[in-house]
């Protein structure tokens, strides 16, 4: 456990409010303002600061703040670890993204489960954004995404490389083998996934490099469900970006169509992540392999 004006730090750092801060605490904002000049005494240097009424973290505040993040989070592993002591039980926590987790996701789980008996297995399926923060938090051990995320970060291994296509109902008037401008399709309703996912942060920057926008689109459908969207492209109520391997068996099976776009196709990976600077490298590396056999 970190001392308690560590924990102090980090629940300011988070709610940027001395008052707040306080609440959280369950102690006085003086007892907050106390703790903050106390490490900031042992430290020699300004961790925090105030701008426009809004607490602000100096440059060493941040990177005492990612410290102590990394540090609280693998102490949760420890916990966790020791947790189980008395019995041959571990626990592994981890979580993917959807596009990930439709289809690799029942071999990772099986794979893990006959690698070790005495496993208790828990993965969340969650966008990018959410998957990050529960990762700097401590909440999983690990986790497979798709799209950008900070690589200074964390640590990371890439398990594969997947075009990232748009498609429309096998019912759509695309031609297979056309080659069409984006422009062409900005007449569609783009059926996507929702804000701080991998795959439409992947989309927007696509977009973007043409100078274009979601919003250009006639009608816009954002949707968490990978299902509900390839079922709404199915019906062709719209066209969707997605991964090439995630619509594999609908290209095969004549669902849906590939609509070829000039100047827009593009591979992304997909990888295995952690904290950097983990006690729990050696761990995550054998990990990591046996995801990796998988393919």
């Amino acid at each position: 456990m970190l001392d308690y004006r560590y924990q102090t730090f980090l629940v300011l750092c988070v709610e940027r409010n001395y008052t707040k801060a306080a609440e959280k605490l369950y102690i006085t904002q003086p007892a907050v303002t106390q703790h903050i000049q106390w490490l900031e005494q042992k430290y020699q240097t300004k961790l925090v600061t105030y701008q426009n009424r809004e607490i602000r973290l100096t440059e060493k505040g941040q990177l005492l703040y990612d410290y102590l993040q990394n540090l609280q989070a693998q102490i949760k592993k420890i916990e966790s670890n020791l947790a189980h002591k008395e019995t041959a039980n571990k626990d592994l926590n981890f979580a993917t993204t959807l596009s990930i987790g439709d289809d690799l996701l029942p071999r990772i789980i099986q794979a893990f489960a006959q690698s070790d008996p005495h496993l208790n297995i828990s993965c969340l399926v969650e966008n990018t954004q959410q998957i990050l923060q529960q990762l700097r938090r401590g909440d999983i051990d690990f986790a497979l995404v798709e799209g950008n995320f900070p690589k200074q970060e964390f640590a990371y291994y890439e398990l594969s490389s997947q075009p990232f296509i748009a498609i429309a109902s096998n019912h759509s008037h695309y031609q297979t083998g056309q080659i069409y401008a984006l422009a062409d399709l900005l007449s569609e309703t783009l059926i996507t996934r929702e804000k701080g996912s991998g795959s439409r942060k992947i989309l927007d920057n696509l977009l973007a490099e043409q100078n274009y926008a979601v919003d250009d689109f006639s009608r816009l459908l954002e949707l968490g469900s990978l299902n509900s969207i390839k079922e709404l492209v199915k019906n062709n109520l719209g066209i969707a970006f997605l991964y090439e391997e995630v619509v594999k068996k609908e290209l095969t099976g004549h669902a849906y169509k590939k609509i070829q776009i000039e100047r827009l196709e593009t591979s992304h990976s997909f990888y295995f992540i952690y904290l950097k600077a983990s006690l729990f490298e050696g761990e995550f590396t054998r990990i990591f392999e046996l995801i990796k056999a998988l393919d």
